[in-house]
């Protein structure tokens, strides 16, 4: 799994696209936690910190 999150001290940014209908932004990544805002498909979005787990 991959997950991305906010990091404004990040020195170099990404770009990525949406690639589901419909991408759910949380505050943490479960799905429990409350929706923050969406994502549609094909948006691009800037990537500011990536981390593998």
């Amino acid at each position: 799994m991959t997950s991305y999150s906010l990091n404004k001290s990040a020195a170099k940014n990404m770009t990525g696209k949406v690639n589901a209908t419909k991408l759910n932004v949380r505050s943490k990544p479960s799905t429990s936690r409350k929706v923050l805002g969406s994502l549609k498909k094909n948006q691009i979005v800037t990537i500011i910190t990536k981390s593998s787990s």
